[in-house]
């Protein structure tokens, strides 16, 4: 039986052992919300604005000439909502020579001329026109999977904590500015809180996992500054829904040919396309190899398929189908080739020509996967936090940088035995 060698990503945080009774929550009815103005709600089960459930999920969906703000997907268990109604808000209109848009930054409004902005057709986050763009491959084909090197992933950092001297790395992530790596929150916390960030330091242009290594000549490395997780996150209560973390760094990296963001885009379609059965995503990291295999010391790539949805839940152990929550995705095989501990965080990337240049774009973080007696199950799909459902969120970070986001244009093709929950 072959196992994969770049299975990839796991913290060593071990098992979830945070319960549900460690922290209160509402128990009551969900009350359905009004419909949000410019818009309106499906649910299921059905309900109408007023009514009282047990538990529900709604599909928001706004008005021709109105963008929708916030998460499409809200649910509630109990009175405990999974995020606040998003907004319906209108469509900017070009004009000629100028267009109006709202500022964060206190004015009332700010005017981008249109030689500003080459496109604005797709909402994408970039830093700058050579997002998500890697040098050439050759090939490495090691024990199923390959054996990076150091242009293949210059999006990817190492998230290490300095508990322990030198700092170890204890899980993945992915460059998306030059001072924002997005990675897992679980990374940090299994219950919600949020740590100290003067605990931690980010690594970018590395292909081997120690902290210090001769061979990672264009290294850049920088102390964490801030450390940001959704306030909805709970860690293991909430069966990790919003897990997501923004870290930002104390030093801002240099962009080069081993340092370059990934490409990220929230345009709906664009990730509808990419994300759908017979599609393959890359994943790198310094995962375990094995089922009870060490990390790895080099720095790792699989090629993982996307697994449709309502096929992930139903064969998927019972225990871990909570775990499927709905910002999350699954993708992986279940025949010896996985993503494991060592690497959560990382960023699922999936490929496209734009202008006839291949550019990769973040579409999941690592996750969740069933749990198992071994260090590694490497027969089970893993759950990945898709991006484009916590656009509201990096926003609040990437959105209001002093360099602005550079967009790309994209032209469209048609389109076991259950154990305990674990972040991978």
């Amino acid at each position: 039986m072959s196992v994969l060698a770049s299975v990839v990503v796991c913290t060593v945080l071990m098992l979830v052992s945070t319960t549900a009774d460690q922290i209160d929550r509402k128990q009551g009815p969900c009350i359905m919300p009004p419909f949000p103005a410019h818009g309106s709600y499906l649910s299921s089960p059905k309900s109408s604005p007023g009514d009282q459930l047990e538990n529900a999920v709604l599909n928001i969906t706004c008005d021709a000439d109105y963008h929708l703000v916030g998460e499409r997907t809200v649910t509630c268990i109990s009175d405990w909502w999974s995020d606040d109604m998003p907004e319906c808000l209108p469509f900017c209109k070009a004009g000629k020579k100028s267009w109006v848009v709202g500022c964060d930054s206190g004015a009332s409004q700010c005017v981008i001329t249109p030689s500003n902005l080459p496109s604005l057709g797709h909402r994408t986050l970039s830093q700058n026109q050579n997002c998500g763009t890697v040098g050439p491959i050759t090939d490495r084909i090691i024990a199923g999977g390959y054996q990076a090197v150091l242009y293949d992933a210059p999006w990817h950092a190492g998230l290490y904590t300095k508990a322990t001297m030198p700092y170890m790395q204890i899980c993945g992530g992915t460059l998306i500015a030059r001072d924002v790596v997005v990675t897992a929150a679980h990374c940090f916390s299994t219950d919600g809180s949020t740590p100290s960030a003067a605990n931690y330091a980010i690594a970018v242009g590395k292909i081997y996992r120690p902290w210090n290594n001769d061979h990672d000549k264009q290294a850049q490395k920088s102390d964490v500054k801030e450390i940001r997780i959704p306030p909805r996150y709970l860690g293991s209560v909430g069966n990790f829904q919003d897990d997501i973390a923004l870290v930002i760094v104390a030093k801002k990296f240099d962009y080069t040919e081993a340092v370059t963001p990934a490409c990220v885009s929230f345009d709906r379609k664009f990730d509808e396309e990419q994300l759908q059965e017979g599609k393959y995503g890359k994943v790198f990291g310094w995962g375990l190899t094995g089922e009870n295999a060490k990390s790895s010391q080099v720095l790792l790539v699989a090629d993982v398929p996307y697994v449709d949805i309502r096929k992930c839940i139903k064969e998927s152990p019972v225990s871990f189908r909570t775990s499927i929550t709905s910002d999350k995705f699954c993708a992986g095989y279940t025949n010896g080739t996985a993503v494991c501990r060592g690497d959560s965080g990382g960023g699922l990337m999936f490929s496209k020509m734009v202008k006839g240049k291949e550019r990769f774009f973040l579409r999941g973080i690592v996750s969740t996967s069933p749990s198992t007696e071994n260090a590694c199950n490497i027969f089970a799909w893993a759950a990945f936090t898709h991006i484009l459902k916590h656009e509201g969120f990096l926003k609040t970070v990437v959105g209001s940088k002093e360099e602005a986001p550079v967009p790309v244009d994209v032209v469209h093709t048609p389109v076991s035995s259950g154990g305990q929950l674990r972040p991978v």
